[in-house]
């Protein structure tokens, strides 16, 4: 195994998979390390936005992710059980016109196999950073089975818990939400595998969206606390009793519950260390934009590096949290919009105004994340 590189990224998730396949394609010397031993298997994010479809296409995945993904073509809104809109995202005018939904752990397992096939023995799992000093102005990274490496730039692509972030001293601001959600992967009968549906309820929002292998997630908001009881059956209980048709809980194949969170560090960038992802930033994720966001940090990056200049640093920094931000106020209102309501009437007329008349075009844009690249 190689002590020197000119770059080394932290995290072998999906945002820094996808950083490595951008880095292979430059040619770049870098490692990436990850302390697990292989790709998680647990699906939290589905959601590919047309901004980082064209992401895939650079790298040649996306039409991997064609054959194995579900186009989301439209959006359908409910008040309560009456069809009251939707959203058409074929009339997107750049990029592809629609959200592909598939299942994250094939997409980490589809961007591991590219690395490995651009890069051949750039990624290093099972090797967990636990010490990280600068020196000469080279960082020197020290793993737990006692390797050090050394290399001009660092990229924290590893979590909220970053590693990297909290080693250098960067600072954040964070808070929970006080919404909570419960969501689970089931059999898909609902009909047409090109819809999304939203469904607004006195008692809180249900979202639904085909994926994978002929699968539909679902996702209930539970109010200001989990649900007491933890199993599909609950989960499929409630979808029914609030939108008249529900899932079968016998085929459900994952079941979480969760609160979302509000995280941002103070910067994504300090001399030559870069943060992407949720090492940078945490939205919620009803939007579904999280995931892509840290594959829009990753091609950013990519060029900051590329400039290599204080003044690419500070703009990649800057532009990015700008977009985070931004990110961030959409999921609020994405939230806010799902919470139980109180006035069917205005409830009713909010919705009427962005899916009947011209700010539709606003939201479509709005839902597949163009502004934020």
């Amino acid at each position: 195994m190689k002590t020197s590189h000119s770059i080394a990224i932290i995290g072998g998730g999906p945002t820094g998979l996808m950083f490595g396949c951008l880095c292979a394609l430059r040619g770049w010397d870098f490692v990436l390390l990850d302390k697990r031993v292989s790709h998680s298997t647990h699906s939290r994010s589905i959601g590919i936005h047309p901004p980082s479809l064209r992401l895939f296409e650079q790298i040649g995945l996306r039409p991997a992710l064609l054959d194995q993904g579900t186009r989301i073509e439209t959006g359908v809104a409910h008040i309560e059980r009456e069809r009251c809109g939707t959203i058409d995202f074929t009339r997107i005018a750049h990029g592809p016109p629609y959200i592909l939904t598939l299942a994250q752990s094939i997409t980490e397992s589809l961007l591991e196999k590219r690395l490995r096939e651009l890069a051949p023995d750039s990624l290093v799992r099972g090797q967990a950073v636990k010490e990280m000093v600068k020196n000469n102005n080279r960082y020197h990274l020290k793993t737990e089975r006692g390797v050090t490496i050394s290399v001009d730039w660092v990229v924290g692509c590893d979590g909220r818990h970053s590693l990297v972030r909290n080693n250098s001293g960067i600072a954040h601001r964070a808070h929970r939400y006080p919404d909570h959600y419960c969501m689970g992967d089931f059999a898909d009968h609902m009909g047409n595998r090109n819809e999304a549906l939203v469904y607004l309820c006195r008692d809180g929002l249900v979202e639904s969206f085909p994926h994978s292998a002929n699968l539909r997630r679902w996702v209930l908001h539970t109010g200001d606390r989990p649900l007491a009881t933890e199993d599909p059956y609950t989960l499929a209980e409630q979808i029914g009793r609030r939108i008249g048709r529900q899932p079968d809980a016998q085929s459900c194949t994952m079941f979480s519950q969760f609160q979302p969170e509000f995280f941002m560090a103070d910067t994504f960038a300090t001399g030559r260390l870069l943060l992407a992802g949720d090492a940078a930033h945490t939205v919620s994720p009803i939007g579904g934009q999280g995931m892509n966001l840290g594959w829009l940090d990753g091609a950013a990056a990519v060029q900051a590096i590329h400039e290599e200049t204080n003044l690419a640093i500070r703009r990649y920094a800057n532009t990015r949290k700008k977009f985070a931000c931004r990110a961030a106020r959409r999921a609020e209102f994405n939230m806010a919009m799902g919470r139980p309501f109180t006035s069917l009437r205005r409830t009713k007329l909010v919705t009427y105004c962005m899916l009947n008349t011209p700010i539709k075009h606003l939201m479509s844009r709005r839902f597949t994340m163009h502004g934020l690249s």
